[in-house]
């Protein structure tokens, strides 16, 4: 388990960035919906290495970050391989294999996430839209939006490789059904 108020935050492997609601979905739409997204990641992130997941929920009027209006800023971490030479992002590409990632996770996003964002930066894929600065990191996004005022806010998922958000029993069992499945 990461013990991340210890100064650890800074050198945890972040990735993530801005989040984009689908055509047609209002904001409370896209809230509401990515609130229980992290419900249905929150098991699948934690055995695959994820130590931190944060959402950073953007109000209306602030959605102009840098000049990209987004809706959220996905955060999510690991921590740093042993080996400074190596990519530890072998979980992570694990993860995009599993059956639960595909049944669960993906047809999840596209019901609310623009198409061209969601687990693109895990896959280190970048939308075709415009960004400020597309080798932005994810504490920088993070910094970026805390910093625009009041109604940016910041839902914890995973801290320190726990979960401290509820799960509910139907996504748990759904959960351990597929996990089960996989070797």
């Amino acid at each position: 388990m990461a013990n991340i108020t210890d100064g650890t935050e800074s050198k945890l492997q972040w990735f993530g960035g801005p989040l984009f609601r689908a055509p047609n979905t209002t904001r409370a739409e896209f809230t509401a919906s990515w609130r229980r997204h992290a419900t249905l990641a929150a098991e699948w992130f934690v055995k695959f290495g994820v130590v931190e997941y944060r959402q950073i929920h953007l109000p209306d009027a602030i959605t102009h970050v840098s000049g990209t209006p987004c809706d959220g800023i996905a955060l999510v971490a690991l921590m740093p391989d042993p080996h400074p030479d190596t990519d530890n992002t072998g979980g992570l590409a694990a993860a995009l294999q599993h059956p639960y990632y595909h049944a669960v996770i993906l047809p999840d996003e596209r019901r609310f996430i623009h198409p061209e964002s969601g687990s693109n930066p895990i896959l280190k894929q970048s939308p075709s839209f415009p960004l400020p600065d597309p080798k932005m990191g994810a504490l920088e996004w993070r910094e970026m939006a805390l910093e625009l005022g009041q109604g940016a806010t910041e839902h914890r998922v995973i801290h320190g490789g726990v979960l401290v958000v509820e799960i509910p029993e139907s996504i748990r069992a759904r959960w351990e059904e597929l996990d089960s499945r996989h070797p």
